[in-house]
């Protein structure tokens, strides 16, 4: 994801910007992620100072949280998510297996001596966070 200085690489043409390749990049994993927006959307060549604010802002204020299975033998995925800072956000069902284990939580740490949190939990968020299934 480029960073909000590589947003601001724009071409001053009076009261609007021009906007630059990393301005597209932006605009389009702000929505392909936070938005969950799968389709492609259109960036006009045009977009004012206002727009760009309104960009960065949401792209500073998102975090992401990652389900990691801690176990080479599991199968399955799990989607990262992205929120807003302070959003309340609920935890997720595991999606992993693991032969002969059963879930019974996540962890903050991999060792699960971190923080613990069941599926379907809210918690706050404020930085990025991985949980790890235990």
């Amino acid at each position: 994801m480029p960073t909000p200085d590589e947003i601001y690489n724009v071409v001053d043409d009076g009261d609007k910007l021009v906007k630059a390749s990393a301005l597209d990049a932006a605009f389009q994993t702000y929505h392909q992620l936070y938005l969950n927006d799968k389709a492609s959307i259109i960036v006009p060549e045009i977009i004012t100072a206002a727009e760009i604010t309104t960009l960065i802002e949401n792209l500073r204020n998102v975090r992401t949280v990652a389900y990691e299975p801690n176990a080479t033998t599991a199968t399955g995925t799990m989607d990262i998510d992205i929120v807003h800072i302070g959003d309340a956000y609920t935890v997720k069902s595991c999606l992993y297996t693991v032969p002969a284990f059963a879930f019974s939580s996540w962890n903050t740490l991999i060792d699960g001596t971190g923080i613990s949190h069941a599926a379907a939990d809210t918690i706050a968020i404020s930085d990025d966070i991985t949980l790890y299934a235990q």
